[in-house]
């Protein structure tokens, strides 16, 4: 009985594998995102792949459709990841690194004052006159 009850469990267990897959694989950027976050909490791949996934969204989305697909991937991840960053919680920083890289190369090649503030922390982010947050815009400009 407990041999058949671990077999019911372990078929499950690949349908389960074999759904989340397919949907990662398949599935619209939003769920592609969800399923990828799913698999992790579920063991199936590892939090470190997982991150270092999402950073390759980023390094690949560099034109507007792209930028779309992007911003849709993540919000499926975001939205399906709350649990992971909290039994995982080092899992997406290889893509919390890469948006850090990217807005700080985006607003500090045109203005000295966020080049400097971006060199005086530990770990680098956007800030000072032209940064995302300043005024609404990259430029600082209204």
């Amino acid at each position: 009985m407990e041999l058949a009850g671990r077999a019911g469990e372990q078929r499950l267990g690949l349908r389960l594998d074999d759904a989340l897959d397919t949907l990662a694989r398949t599935g619209s950027p939003l769920i592609q995102g969800s399923a990828l976050a799913v698999r992790v909490l579920l063991d199936l791949d590892k939090p470190a792949e997982l991150g270092d996934r999402a950073a390759g969204w980023v390094d690949a989305a560099v034109g507007l459709e792209s930028r779309r697909r992007l911003s849709r991937l993540l919000a499926g991840l975001l939205t399906a990841a709350g649990p992971l960053l909290h039994s995982a919680p080092d899992a997406l920083d290889p893509l919390l690194d890469r948006i850090d890289a990217s807005t700080i190369r985006a607003s500090s090649t045109d203005c000295p004052r966020c080049a400097a503030a971006s060199t005086h922390s530990a770990r680098p982010r956007a800030t000072g006159c032209c940064g995302p947050s300043a005024s609404g815009s990259a430029t600082g400009s209204t």
